[in-house]
């Protein structure tokens, strides 16, 4: 009878175990057969992954050595998705040398993600999902500096060129990669300041020019002024705007001196096509904007009071050093409040400040009521405490607004304000 039993039992163990097998091999064959990585949620309206619920199951499935195993699997779906699983378990093993022998994987895979696809090396998903978990501090910088030894073709060591890491050890590792031309370390030398560097720095010039800026911003030679007035006279006549042009006016603001203004001012020359123009104004509104010692004020005015271009700390800034500007900024904002369609966060900023700054707000009101389009109208409703409540003038314009508006959007707050005036009569 106990025989029996053990058989029976002996055979259904065997049978789960089977079928168990078979189960982790179908899932591991779905995978292999993948063309890309899916995360959990794809597509414009995030549509649950089935190849991704496929790999979550697998790898719950997989004891710690195995899923290991599929880190170093040939298919990069399936290396990926071990990596992606691995990260947030807790697995005992010699982290360093594996993901340095991951970081030699160049294999190319598909990474989709919402409605974003994207080429990949299966290198790099790996040491995204996993350098900063697994590895110790100086595990970190002890494998950065080997990618950058072996020159690595990772988009991985291309960030660490391009990031503030430094060291002596790291320095020689990328100046020698520098001295065979790669920009990225060329630029990454600018970081030390040596004077041995700038011949290499300046090369970029024809390499990467907008590298060359950001580089730059790191020593504000005298000797390159005559080179950048040079490039602003070339750029000005330009019919499409460059990524490039916000460091270089980062590096122009950078100086801070006379040539600087001088510079600056030219982006508001005729000789600037009108088109174009603003992409200039926009880039050099950004490359100060988070200046406040005074020498940028009459600039960061005209960008707001002609361009509605502001935030918080630039209107907290005037509102200390400049407040009668200050406050005739707040009325010129909410005048031209529809500008704000993008930046709503700082239109409410400006709401506020007007209503703290006793700036009588019910005219400002009642044009966006009767006017200003959804994303900035909402926002004035939002801060309706900011008037007296009933107020005439703001229950006219309502009314004004119901009479030819449909969108429930507009309709149903300004129907609730007239419903709460009412209640409270």
């Amino acid at each position: 009878m106990k025989k029996a039993f053990f058989l029976a039992f002996l055979f259904l163990f065997l049978s789960c175990t089977n079928v168990f097998s078979n189960k982790k091999e179908d899932l591991l064959q779905k995978l292999r057969s993948a063309n890309r990585y899916e995360g959990s949620l794809i597509g414009a309206v995030a549509s649950e992954s089935k190849l991704y619920k496929d790999a979550e199951e697998l790898m719950s499935l997989c004891s710690d050595s195995e899923i290991l195993m599929l880190l170093n699997d040939k298919c990069p779906v399936v290396k990926c998705y071990a990596a992606d699983f691995i990260r947030n378990r807790n697995i005992e093993a010699d982290w360093y040398n594996i993901l340095l022998k991951q970081a030699e994987d160049y294999t190319s895979v598909k990474v989709y993600s919402f409605c974003s696809i994207s080429d990949y090396y299966a290198g790099d998903f790996v040491l995204n999902s996993l350098f900063s978990k697994k590895l110790t501090e100086s595990e970190q910088n002890k494998l950065k500096l080997e990618l950058i030894k072996n020159q690595s073709k990772l988009n991985f060591a291309n960030s660490i060129l391009l990031s503030q890491d430094m060291s002596d050890e790291l320095y020689a590792a990328t100046r020698e990669w520098a001295l065979r031309g790669n920009a990225n370390a060329i630029f990454s030398l600018a970081k030390y300041k040596k004077d041995e560097d700038l011949q290499l720095i300046d090369s970029l010039k024809d390499k990467d020019i907008d590298l060359f800026f950001k580089a730059c911003q790191y020593n504000t030679r005298e000797s390159l002024k005559p080179f950048l007035e040079e490039y602003m006279r070339s750029i000005m006549p330009k019919e499409h705007f460059y990524n490039e042009w916000a460091s270089f006016y980062k590096l122009l603001a950078d100086y801070h001196d006379d040539f600087t203004k001088k510079i600056f001012d030219m982006a508001f020359f005729d000789k600037v096509t009108y088109n174009i123009r603003e992409y200039h104004l926009k880039d050099i509104y950004y490359a100060i904007k988070d200046r406040h010692d005074g020498f940028y004020d009459d600039y960061l005015k005209i960008f707001w009071t002609k361009y509605n271009w502001v935030d918080e700390e630039i209107i907290d800034y005037f509102l200390l050093t400049d407040k009668e500007f200050a406050l005739e900024g707040l009325k010129t904002a909410l005048l031209n409040s529809n500008e704000y369609f993008f930046d709503t966060e700082t239109l409410d900023y400006i709401i506020k400040a007007a209503y703290k700054n006793k700036i009588d707000l019910t005219e400002y009101f009642a044009r966006a009521i009767r006017e200003d389009g959804v994303s900035t109208f909402e926002v004035y409703m939002n801060n309706m405490d900011c008037l007296q409540a009933g107020n005439k003038t703001i229950v006219d314009a309502v009314k004004a607004r119901l009479e030819n508006e449909s969108n429930r959007y507009v309709t149903g707050p300004l129907t609730k304000y007239l419903e709460d005036v009412s209640a409270e009569k």
